[in-house]
């Protein structure tokens, strides 16, 4: 086959052309649902289209966005009660069946909530005395310490995917005498010494025989420890085949001694200890670009300023009534038909022809949430930890989406669509069209607040996606 020179910016202006046309049809039927909507505007630029293909498309968006945003809507619900998005993640899609690449999600995840629940059962027992009371010790936060390094080793490790994991051994196995092991990690030895300041527990330390076994101390203690101790490994976690502990100070220990010696005890541990706060990287290595889609944003707005035609003020009236006064359905629903009428057609070339509609609608939903942040952000209305917080959230609550709704072993590849490469560039375009519809000046200014949450999100992304994403921006060969 020979190369077709693709000016990439003509793709994109007619691209743009099209959404603006499309919107102000759609605006302008008067059916009674968006979904019948959709199909009437869809039929007059896909006419070559049966009624029932138009009909298939139609509600495959409308249904994909209602998914979505409810996911979303159910998300932040659940994140403003206090629950955290990794355990809201888990809760929404530990039904969903395979959508790991090579490893079954159901039993990843399942191994996760497994160590939570066995974390809380063997730390309560632990803090029972032998006629099942609760142990009143003034010291207790020493025997704290040791099982809650234990534990939150065991949970992380799950999430690692290690096969590792911590014990504390038995009076039989060297444990609970004098010098004897306090958790152990395959052959690696771990010594718990927690004094109520550093030179007390210097002083413990040194009043013993530790020699083999690396020194655990509470994190606000670990540089003065290692001082009186040059040449032993002191540090504040258990650390094994890439997964560690989670640290805590003597004030957290002993906070949490009052706890367990007030009787609250038996659910110390869930889904917020977990060390890896974006579980969804361990879930799919697409999934945790919680920035990628903002980062490619700011490229489509780049190209959008460049190739935007004069200012609409009916376009613009419809967009900004969407992203500021909230009523946004109908507007990601015309963008989504929009953008698979171009897929369908060639205008825009980085979409296939016959990408189903459901992973066009959900680039549009997340364009358009981000846009309708990154506008908050300008306003002063949240922070950029804020923006940062939204845009996470947009994408896991649209991963998990497209979790619960997609067949077995198809969920990694839907997901790399929509949040890997093409799809961030697609996105950044959408997003750059609806920031520039609201007005040139409004839009510039997004592009630019754009660019600065990108900025600080990029620890969120994928080195290697995000190094493809310019790449495919610039592309201007490909084969017919």
């Amino acid at each position: 086959m020979e190369n077709k020179i693709i000016d990439f910016g003509s793709e994109v202006k007619n691209t743009f052309c099209t959404m603006k046309d499309f919107i102000k049809d759609y605006n302008h039927q008067t059916a009674d649902s968006v979904q019948e909507k959709l199909v009437i505007t869809m039929h007059k630029y896909l006419p070559e289209h049966s009624e029932d293909v138009i009909r298939g498309y139609s509600k495959e968006i409308v249904d994909t966005l209602t998914l979505a945003e409810s996911k979303r809507n159910d998300l932040n619900e659940k994140v403003k009660q206090g629950k955290s998005r990794e355990q809201w993640f888990y809760e929404t899609t530990k039904s969903a069946a395979s959508y790991m690449t090579g490893q079954k999600s159901a039993q990843y995840l399942g191994e996760i909530d497994s160590a939570i629940k066995n974390a809380n059962e063997s730390f309560a027992k632990a803090m029972l005395r032998n006629d099942g009371g609760i142990n009143g010790n003034p010291n207790l936060d020493g025997i704290i310490a040791e099982h809650f390094h234990k534990n939150t080793y065991n949970i992380n490790a799950a999430v690692k995917g290690t096969n590792s994991k911590a014990e504390i051994p038995k009076a039989s196995e060297h444990g609970y005498g004098k010098n004897s092991v306090d958790v152990k990690i395959g052959k690696t030895h771990y010594q718990m010494k927690y004094g109520k300041n550093a030179n007390e527990t210097i002083k413990m330390i040194k009043e013993g025989n530790y020699s083999g076994q690396v020194l655990i101390v509470p994190a606000d203690q670990v540089e003065e420890v290692q001082k009186a101790f040059p040449n032993r490994r002191v540090q504040s976690i258990l650390d094994q085949d890439g997964a560690t502990s989670n640290e805590l100070t003597k004030a957290q220990a002993k906070k949490l001694q009052q706890e367990v010696q007030d009787g609250n005890f038996e659910n110390v541990f869930d889904w917020n200890v977990i060390k890896n706060k974006d579980i969804v990287r361990g879930i799919g290595k697409n999934a945790g670009k919680a920035g990628l889609m903002g980062f490619a944003m700011s490229a489509g707005f780049e190209i959008i300023n460049q190739v935007r035609s004069d200012e609409d003020a009916d376009l613009s009236e419809i967009v900004k009534k969407g992203v500021e006064g909230g009523a946004d359905f109908g507007l990601k629903t015309a963008i989504s038909g929009a953008v698979k009428v171009a897929s369908e057609k060639g205008i825009l070339s980085i979409i296939p022809k016959g990408t189903p509609a459901a992973k066009i609608a959900n680039v549009v939903h997340i364009a358009v949430e981000n846009v309708k942040t990154i506008a908050k952000c300008l306003s002063g209305k949240i922070s950029i930890t804020e923006a940062k917080d939204e845009i996470a959230n947009t994408t896991i609550s649209t991963t998990a989406a497209i979790a619960t709704s997609t067949g077995i072993g198809k969920v990694g590849a839907a997901i790399g669509s929509v949040i890997g490469p093409v799809g961030s560039v697609v996105g950044g375009v959408v997003g750059g069209f609806v920031g520039y519809a609201i007005g040139s000046s409004l839009g510039s200014k997004i592009y630019e607040k754009g660019k600065e949450i990108a900025r600080n999100v990029k620890s969120f992304m994928n080195e290697k996606i995000l190094k493809k994403t310019p790449a495919i921006i610039n592309k201007r060969k490909a084969k017919a």
